[in-house]
């Protein structure tokens, strides 16, 4: 046997000069030592987050951002659209079909996938009565999620339960309907309730180090500058069409100097002389224009924000623009098997496939079929025009969609040979 030394190795009584000492290397968020010096700087403290990474903060972004809003709606519709429910079991499948009617399967899809992209997480509670299953949305607070899953002490993987508070009214209104509107009283206490694992349907698409992480972080600050900056606009406008400068009295003669009550009364005469046709001014006292009528390129700013934001999002800009030649490059990037877009989008359905089985065995095992023996199969292929009434869009019309812009283009060249005809 050989000895091993930290300084040397010996292999077939060869001596390897490039042997390194043994060494034991931390591996930590805060461990990280190389190349730096006493000029290096903290990011976090030299570039600190703009606008908090709170739920409040993402939801707000996503309402108030037409550009957030519009590239996350556009994803979710055209991830969850165009599924069928199948399975081994005829009676199954027709049981989940009638649940899925009864429980706007559609609407839940939209609902998951939409809070999971902006909030990084949902979690529903599930209620049954009388053999029937409801899923109850857990409270949220205003600011975050209120809510703690409790993990095992053994192996600190297995959630055991989950805790949350939330603000109830204490007062019941009991005979509320006899009562005038401003009679209803609302008396907020906080409150804590507890459920077992098997009360939560719950659903996070994306982590990170362990942390639920949402979307809309990758471009909350993006998002809040372009906002910003378009808000100004009326008054970069403004301001940009000259500044004008007033001079009054005479520097080498005291006894013309205008009084400071004089000068103030001026100053509030000529502020809004955007807006006069012509502004008189008494002697002792001249204007002077300053800059130019040449607005800043505000658009190339603009551009730039909204760039990040589709890179943050994982969207091609082309998937916006109205013009021909970008509409057929964004049918090129959503169409490929390689593009990013479409590899998200698939991610988005094997989450959303699997929130909807752990769903359909909850049913299954209510109706009393067998677990796992119906599915939902996002984007099926479609032989014949039968077969594409069976597939579930989100406003109930046919589609043979799949991830990209809507074209399934095994559908595409199934109609060129007689087949079914592919709808966008």
């Amino acid at each position: 046997m050989v000895e091993w030394n930290p300084f040397k190795r010996i292999l077939t009584n060869q001596r390897t000069d490039n042997a390194e000492q043994s060494a034991v290397h931390e591996i930590g968020v805060d461990d990280v030592d190389l190349n730096t010096d006493n000029k290096s700087i903290d990011w976090g403290q030299e570039l600190p987050d703009l606008i908090k990474p709170t739920i409040k903060n993402f939801r707000l972004c996503y309402n108030k951002s037409e550009i957030v809003k519009g590239i996350v709606d556009d994803l979710v519709i055209k991830s969850v659209s165009g599924w069928k429910i199948e399975g081994t079991d005829p009676k199954a499948v027709a049981f989940i079909e009638e649940e899925a009617k009864r429980l706007d399967l559609m609407s839940l899809l939209v609902e998951v996938v939409t809070n999971n992209i902006v909030d990084g997480s949902m979690y529903h509670n599930i209620v049954i009565e009388q053999g029937v299953l409801y899923l109850r949305e857990l409270a949220f607070d205003g600011d975050n999620y209120r809510i703690k899953e409790v993990y095992d002490d053994e192996t600190g993987a297995k959630i055991v339960g989950y805790k949350q508070k939330v603000l109830k009214n204490q007062n019941t209104n009991k005979g509320w309907q006899k009562k005038k509107f401003d009679e209803l009283e609302e008396d907020l206490k906080e409150m804590e309730y507890d459920f077992r694992p098997e009360q939560v349907l719950a659903s996070h698409f994306f982590t990170k180090h362990g942390q639920y992480k949402s979307m809309i972080e990758n471009v909350l600050d993006e998002a809040y500058m372009l906002n910003l900056l378009l808000r100004m606009m009326p008054q970069i406008v403004f301001k940009q069409t000259n500044t004008m400068i007033l001079h009054g009295g005479n520097k080498d003669r005291k006894e013309v100097n205008l009084g400071k009550r004089i000068i103030r009364k001026a100053v509030n005469a000529i502020t809004n002389y955007h807006r006069k046709g012509v502004v008189y001014l008494p002697y002792g006292l001249d204007a002077e224009m300053i800059g130019d009528t040449t607005l800043p390129k505000l658009e190339n700013y603009i551009n730039r924000l909204e760039k990040s934001i589709f890179i943050g999002l994982s969207t091609p800009p082309s998937v916006f623009d109205g013009s021909s030649s970008n509409r057929s490059t964004a049918v090129v990037q959503l169409d490929s098997d390689k593009s990013g877009r479409v590899l998200f989008q698939q991610f988005i359905q094997y989450k959303a496939a699997m929130w909807t089985q752990e769903l359909f065995n909850l049913l299954l095992n209510l109706g009393g079929y067998k677990k796992d023996s119906v599915s939902i199969n996002f984007n099926p292929k479609v032989e014949t025009e039968e077969a594409v009434d069976d597939i579930k869009t989100e406003n109930g019309t046919k589609s043979t969609s799949k991830p990209g812009d809507g074209l399934n283009m095994d559908n595409i060249q199934n109609t060129e040979r007689g087949g079914a005809s592919a709808t966008a």
